[in-house]
């Protein structure tokens, strides 16, 4: 079974107040009787210590006749006598002496040991030649180390200088007087030991004394502090924290009274300014949800706003790949990153015809909404006058015209627009002050197409812009882009720029245009890092990959009546003789046209009758032919329209479908896609190569 751990309950000010006081009176007290023990020790021992100097330079003095230590006159015979270990029986004076100095050790009770020594200061040691201790005396001639006390001190620093020491005697203060100097490491030395126990034990009373009246007066201080506290500042502060700790800011918009605001604290001092705070803090907060909540039922409209204008913007911008499945002559990527939700940058690429594709990149100056709502506009007016027909710098020419009337926002556009012939691989561009392209040729080698860049778009009226062409071969690689890509900026403040896009671009020759503007991103992503993305990033690129065949595109309009189908077929009769066309796909290729093409004029204008653009395209590798069928009726794909059963009779059967469903059967591949309110339905058929041996055969006919 798991253990439950229980959290504690924290303690309250008031606890932790009087576990503080407490704590204050332990800490004061134990100072005070450290103090005091000190003093009364120091000052004790100071007095024993004088009493024992006192009895040893008496007992000294009684050795010595009363002579000074360094003339003594019975030092020999004392010395002989003391060497025979006979202290006691020697001459009728020492004998006397002795007696005397029993007697004087008995008269003074606080004389625990009474001995005579040679110290010496050369060897550190003591060597005893009397012990008056009736117990466990020392005997002639022991000897022993010096006491911690003196070790490392002279003679004349051991002698007549009392000293204190513990053992397992006890407390003992101890003095040396000398009897005779034998060197000046070497003195004869009468030594007297004098117990402090009677004197620990009066310091211990004493210091009970003392720390029961501490402790009492602390206590009673303690008491008057601790009601003071409460009264003036932990009850005020728990009314408080229980009034903030009721707080509930979802009362805020309420008409209801909290009880921060019902606080009545009167303290004077800084309390009663904190109440007063954070009362006037609530009636802000208040006042700042009451705000907020409107500006974010705000931003939130404004956010959802933005959102549709962002995908908005993201449907303008053609963002399905691969763009033309039903082409293997290029292929073709991009993509936008904006810095806000909706940015100023955009691409566009479209085909004129069968032969000729149309692509952009350009970047309208400033961010956000009013960049978004220019950016529409431009690209919608240079795709207009671009599907007329118009080159680059016409394009360019009149779209500059439009956008400079009524341009009171003073915005402006940079665009590069080039038309890629599918055919040759010539590109034929111009350039409204935009960064410039590179180009990444079949081998590897990548460049900058450094031609004069014009002035930007809606900058100046009647601005006359160039063009400029660019031949590609199969295998190149056409690469556009905005400032967003060169102008990446790192934390240092390091511009990405374009010596770095051109080691970005290197060894991206075989990549397909997904992989190779992947690369670029990824490494503007690794040179930026977590810096903030102050500009809309956007890239475009176009590979070309024509292997130079022979191609050939015609369109022709007819109205969509019944009555033009003649007109379609031998149309495509015609075009088909030229191509060695076995008669069988001829057939195949005019049954599936005559079926699309009945369709389109019965159903396509319900409301009427109108056109249908066809498109015959011709490509020699390989040998293809694809019938594009355009007409601006109602949207319908027919590929969606479930295949008939063809097992079952025709009365089993259900009507419809059976035309479009041999039309699948016929053809290689049949595509459809809805586009700028226009049906286009491509059918495509391949054609066998053809027998150079009938060739051979009708010339040699014709020469005949």
């Amino acid at each position: 079974m798991k253990k439950i751990k229980m959290r504690k309950k924290p303690l309250s000010l008031a606890e932790k107040n009087a576990i503080g006081i407490f704590l204050s009176i332990m800490i004061c007290t134990a100072a005070l009787l450290a103090s005091m023990y000190s003093l009364v020790k120091r000052t004790t021992r100071q007095l024993y210590e004088d009493k024992a100097l006192q009895l040893s330079q008496t007992m000294a003095n009684i050795l010595n006749a009363g002579q000074q230590p360094t003339e003594p006159e019975a030092y020999n015979e004392m010395m002989a006598s003391l060497e025979q270990n006979d202290f006691f029986n020697a001459e009728e004076y020492y004998r006397g002496m002795g007696k005397y100095l029993l007697s004087f050790q008995y008269t003074y009770n606080d004389i625990k040991f009474m001995y005579i020594q040679r110290v010496d200061t050369e060897r550190d040691v003591v060597t005893y030649l009397a012990d008056m201790d009736d117990t466990d005396p020392y005997s002639y001639g022991d000897e022993v180390p010096f006491a911690e006390a003196n070790l490392n001190k002279t003679l004349d620093e051991i002698l007549l200088h009392p000293f204190t020491s513990t053992g397992k005697d006890g407390w003992l203060c101890s003095s040396l007087a000398p009897i005779a100097y034998e060197s000046d490491t070497s003195a004869i030395a009468v030594g007297v030991d004098i117990s402090m126990e009677l004197v620990r034990r009066h310091i211990f009373r004493e210091m009970a004394v003392i720390a029961g009246i501490s402790l009492l007066i602390s206590l009673t201080m303690a008491l008057l502090t601790g009601f003071s506290l409460n009264r003036t500042i932990i009850r005020p502060v728990t009314e408080l924290s229980d009034a903030a700790s009721c707080y509930d800011s979802a009362l805020l918009l309420q008409d209801v009274q909290s009880k921060l605001s019902q606080l009545n604290i009167h303290t004077g001092d800084e309390i009663e300014t904190l109440s007063s705070s954070v009362q006037k803090m609530e009636r802000e907060i208040k006042q700042y949800v009451m705000d907020l909540t409107q500006a974010t039922a705000a931003n939130e409209r404004i956010s959802a706003e933005l959102n549709i204008a962002a995908n908005i913007q993201s449907a303008m911008l053609p963002s399905t790949f691969p763009a033309f499945p039903d082409r293997d002559d290029f292929d073709l990527y991009a993509t936008m990153h904006p810095a806000k939700e909706v940015g100023g940058d955009f691409y566009d690429f479209f085909l004129l015809d069968y032969d000729h594709l149309a692509f952009i990149a350009a970047d309208v100056s400033g961010k956000g909404v009013p960049a978004a709502l220019f950016m529409v506009i431009a690209k919608t007016l240079i795709r207009n006058q671009a599907q007329f027909g118009l080159p680059p710098e016409k394009v360019f020419t009149k779209v500059n015209m439009q956008l400079c009337e009524h341009n009171d926002a003073q915005m402006f556009v940079t665009a590069w627009m080039g038309i890629l012939e599918l055919s040759t691989g010539k590109v034929v561009y111009s350039n409204a002050g935009h960064t410039h392209p590179a180009v990444i040729r079949r081998d590897g080698s990548c460049e900058y197409i450094k031609a004069p860049a014009g002035f930007v778009l809606a900058g100046m009226e009647m601005m006359q812009f160039k063009q400029g062409e660019l031949q590609l071969s199969p295998g190149d690689t056409l690469f556009l882009y905005t400032d967003g890509v060169t102008e990446a900026t790192n934390g240092e403040e390091e511009l990405f720029g374009e010596a770095k896009l051109l080691e970005a671009l290197d060894g991206t020759a075989d990549d397909s245009p997904q992989e190779m503007i992947g690369k670029v991103k990824a490494s503007i992503d690794g040179f930026v890092k977590d810096a903030p993305q102050f500009d809309d990033i956007t890239m475009l690129a176009v590979k070309y990959k024509g292997e130079g065949t022979d191609v050939f595109t015609e369109t022709r309009t007819f109205v969509a009546v019944k009555e033009n189908l003649p007109t379609v077929t031998d149309w495509l009769e015609e075009l088909l003789s030229g191509y060695d066309c076995p008669m069988k796909l001829v057939h195949k290729l005019n049954i599936s046209a005559e079926e699309i093409f009945i369709n389109i004029a019965n159903y396509a204008y319900p409301q009427g009758t109108s056109t249908v653009d066809l498109t015959f395209h011709y490509r020699s590798n390989p040998r293809t032919v694809q019938l594009t069928f355009t007409d601006k009726g109602i949207p319908y794909d027919p590929l969606k329209k479930r295949d008939p059963d063809v097992t079952l009779g025709a009365e089993e059967r259900k009507a419809g479908g059976l035309g479009i469903y041999m039309v699948k059967q016929y053809m290689d591949n049949v595509s459809y896609r809805y586009e700028d309110g226009r049906n286009i339905l491509t059918l495509t058929l391949a054609l066998p190569e053809p027998d150079p041996a009938a060739h051979t055969d009708t010339a040699a006919v014709s020469a005949t």
